[in-house]
This record gives C-alpha cells, sequence and structure tokens, in this order.
C-alpha cells in the first residue's frame, strides 16, 4: 500500500502503455468504479496485450477529495501506478460526474458494484463486491473484491481476492447480503450494504469517436429504393496502406466539441490496430496535435477513413464496417450477447492469425465502439408502414414463450389440458334436438 500526496504522469518507457489504458478506461473497456466519494474499484491492466485482466483492486482518496493521498490496493500500487496517474490526470472529470451514490459518512459494508449475465442464463449472473469483513471495520484495509457467478439468492460459485480459505469472513457478508435482498427486502439498501449495479457509470467519451461522417447500412438490410450516398468500399481483407489524413479529418474533443485537420501544423506517425473479419494488424496512421484540447491530455485528430470501409474509433483502435455489420446481422437473426459473440471472434482469430498474433479487443471496448459506430448509420427515411403511419393505433412485441425456464421445471409440471383430480365439476344440460352428420368432414 503506498499513500502519495502528488502522483507524476507516466515514465517515457510507460507513456505509451499509460494512453492506451487512458482510452480504455474512457471507451468503458477497463473498469474505473466509483464506489463512495473517496473510494474506487479498480481494474488490473495487461501491459502485454493493452486490456484489462479481470483483476479488481481498491483504490481510496485517502484524507478526502480536497487534501487526499491516493492509495492503490494493485500490485504496482507501491509506485506510480496506472490508476493514480489517470486520477491525477483526470480528477476533475470524475469528480465532476453528475451522479453520486452515497456522499459521505463510512462506507457500506458491502457495495455491490457490477451485476452481468452469464451468456444466455437468464437466472446466472456474475457479481462483483466490494466487501468489509464487518459493519465495524469498513476501511480499505479491511476490505476484499468478491467475485460470485450463481443466482440472485446467493447460490453459486465464490472468489475473494485476500484468499481466506473456506470461512471466509467476505464471502460469507456477501452471502448474507445477496440472501437478505432476495427475500423481499429493499435491495438498494440492505443491513449495510448497498446495490449500485444498475446505476450506469456512463464515461464523458464511450460515445465518441473520431469518425463523424454517415455510414451506409448493410446492404441486406436497405429497401429497394434507398440510394447509396457514396460509393460503397470493398472488404478489408489485407493490412491497409499507411494511413494519412484528409479534409474530413478531426478530434473528438474533451469538451464535447470537434477539431479539424490543419494542412499548415505539423503531424506525428503512430501506430494503431485495424480489426477485420478474420485477423487485425498493426499500421501505421498519421495524426496532428488537436488545438483545442488539453496539452496534457495527448488527444490527436485523425482521419474519418468512411471511403476506406474503416471506423476510426479513437486513433488506436479502427475496425471494420463488415466486422461491425457481422454483429447486426446476427443480434438482428437471433439472440447474440456481446460477450459470447466477441468470444467466438476470439476464437476466429487465434484460427486465422499465423504469424504474430494480435488478439480481438474486449467485450467492453467493442460494446462502445459498436454503439458508435450505430450512432452514424444513416437508415434512409424513418420506415414507418405505409398503412399504419407513423403512430400506429396498436403495436405488438414479440411476447410469446416457447419454452419453460429451467429453473421451472419440475416433477409437478404438467400439459395444461390435463384435468386435476381437485378440478371443480361444473353441471351442464344436454342440448336439444341433436342430428346426426353422416359427413363427419363437415
Amino acid at each position: 500500500m503506498s499513500q502519495n500526496a502528488g502522483v507524476g504522469g507516466p515514465s517515457a518507457d510507460e507513456e505509451g502503455g499509460f494512453w492506451a489504458y487512458s482510452d480504455a478506461v474512457q471507451c468503458e473497456a477497463v473498469g474505473f468504479v466509483q464506489l463512495h466519494s473517496c473510494l474506487y474499484a479498480v481494474e488490473g491492466w495487461l501491459r502485454e496485450t493493452g486490456q484489462g485482466n479481470r483483476h479488481w483492486y481498491h483504490f481510496e482518496l485517502s484524507g478526502g477529495i480536497s487534501n487526499c493521498k491516493l492509495v492503490c490496493l494493485c500490485p504496482a500500487g507501491i509506485w506510480s501506478c496506472f490508476h493514480k496517474c489517470y486520477y491525477a490526470l483526470y480528477k476533475d472529470e470524475l469528480n465532476n460526474q453528475d451522479w453520486h451514490q452515497v456522499e459521505e459518512g463510512e462506507y457500506p459494508a458491502v457495495i455491490l458494484f457490477h451485476k452481468e449475465p452469464m451468456g444466455f442464463q437468464n437466472d446466472k449472473f456474475i457479481h462483483l463486491l466490494s466487501i468489509a469483513k464487518t459493519n465495524d471495520t469498513v476501511g480499505i484495509s479491511n476490505r476484499a473484491i468478491v467475485k460470485f457467478e450463481g443466482t440472485v439468492g446467493g447460490e453459486g460459485t465464490w472468489k475473494c481476492s485476500m484468499k481466506e480459505g473456506f470461512s471466509c469472513a467476505h464471502i460469507t457478508a456477501g452471502q448474507n447480503y445477496l440472501q437478505g435482498s432476495s427475500v423481499g427486502s429493499d435491495r438498494k439498501q440492505n443491513d449495510g450494504g448497498i446495490d449500485i449495479s444498475s446505476t450506469k457509470q456512463f464515461s464523458w467519451r464511450s460515445l465518441q469517436a473520431i469518425s463523424h461522417l454517415p455510414i451506409l447500412p448493410p446492404r441486406w438490410c436497405m429497401l429497394p429504393q434507398e440510394k447509396e450516398f457514396y460509393p460503397c468500399p470493398c472488404p478489408v481483407w489485407e493490412s491497409p496502406a499507411a494511413i494519412k489524413l484528409a479534409p474530413t479529418a478531426s478530434c473528438a474533443c474533451v469538451d464535447g466539441g470537434q477539431a479539424f485537420h490543419d494542412p499548415s501544423c505539423s503531424t506525428v506517425i503512430h501506430q494503431c490496430l485495424v480489426y477485420t473479419l478474420t485477423q487485425a494488424f498493426a499500421v501505421q496512421i498519421e495524426l496532428q496535435p488537436c488545438p483545442r484540447c488539453p496539452v496534457e491530455h495527448h488527444w490527436y485528430i485523425g482521419p474519418d477513413l468512411q471511403d476506406a470501409g474503416l471506423f476510426n474509433y479513437n486513433n488506436s483502435s479502427i475496425v471494420s464496417h463488415e466486422l461491425l455489420n457481422e454483429y447486426i446481422s446476427a443480434f438482428s437473426s437471433a439472440e447474440t450477447p456481446f460477450e459470447p459473440w466477441v468470444n467466438q471472434i476470439s476464437r476466429r482469430y487465434d484460427k486465422m492469425q499465423f504469424d504474430s498474433l494480435i488478439p480481438f479487443i474486449s467485450g467492453g471496448l467493442f460494446h462502445s465502439i459498436w454503439f458508435a459506430y450505430a450512432h452514424f448509420i444513416q437508415f434512409e427515411g424513418d420506415k414507418s408502414h405505409p398503412s399504419c403511419g407513423i403512430y400506429p393505433d396498436n403495436i405488438i412485441w414479440d411476447g410469446v414463450s416457447i419454452a419453460f425456464g429451467c429453473k421451472h421445471v419440475n416433477g409437478e409440471l404438467q400439459p395444461p389440458t390435463l384435468v386435476g383430480n381437485d378440478a371443480i365439476l361444473c353441471s351442464s344440460r344436454p342440448c336439444p334436438r341433436q342430428e346426426w352428420l353422416p359427413d363427419g368432414k363437415m
């Protein structure tokens, strides 16, 4: 554990990795979650792959926001780790968010801060909790990150970051909290615990992108009368040549504005990763320092790449239109959550890449890229039906259930047409003047 009143920036050797981490946090690909006014849960970072490692740690502003010492429990926390550097650089944005979970006072003993479904199993979830051993010792030194995979009631697999064995006090506290929440008590505030998993902490940059020009929808979902407003580019199968700046190049600035390429200003050459349907390529990209953004943020003006069939998300991660459209085809044909689809593409990358293996992006980063991409797809017209008009009187949503959930399948399940032994007997009167119909097909 370390306590630093002031944290400098990353060293020269670590600077490139830090900016990759900074981009990942702002794109919601790596977790930096506020649990309390002075307490955060931060995800670890793999510098070799440039992705989060799914290991979580506590991060605290010891002494309060105004005169704080940064304490991080990650393995590099005794030095100036990336988590400390990120907070020091973006503390104004982090402290000025328009939501607050808990303002002041002691930390809750249990904080459920993340919950996501386990694939297609709608009754099982992955839970991440920040847990203290007891209600009396809720400080950062007594807390652990606990991961639980199972049902809401607490049945499943538990793992504690402190690895205290079978009789772990953190796991016991987490089980008591989830079991108490499942019997009808208020889950937002229950027995010293709080649930903030449903409160989305939107990044102020997660839906911004360098690409800004309108994008054609996939051809298979265009109507015959719709026209292509720019020539549809060829699919990207090979590594693109060095990517150059163009007049349409821009920066998605920190303040929400936009800056465009100035041919009279100097440029720099960086490396980016271009993700296609089958593999990724490391490509040189020409950038220009943004004149509107703070210099210490290192934001750049980059090419739009609409005409090349590429979507430039943040000058580091560039994705082909074919790959993003393939997810549109997948989820519009069948139920396809992001994470299972990302796993499928990752396996394809493992099989197709024979030389230097560049792994596919994480599910969190793909989630942000895809929603930013979908924002620029130009669907012509409003797709309203000519007979129903813009405001139909009735709208029928898909509400058909074709099977019982697994949790309802038991020995008491019977067909709905079966007459029970305790069914009420109702008297009936025969219809008079019945006649025989010789034709049984009538």
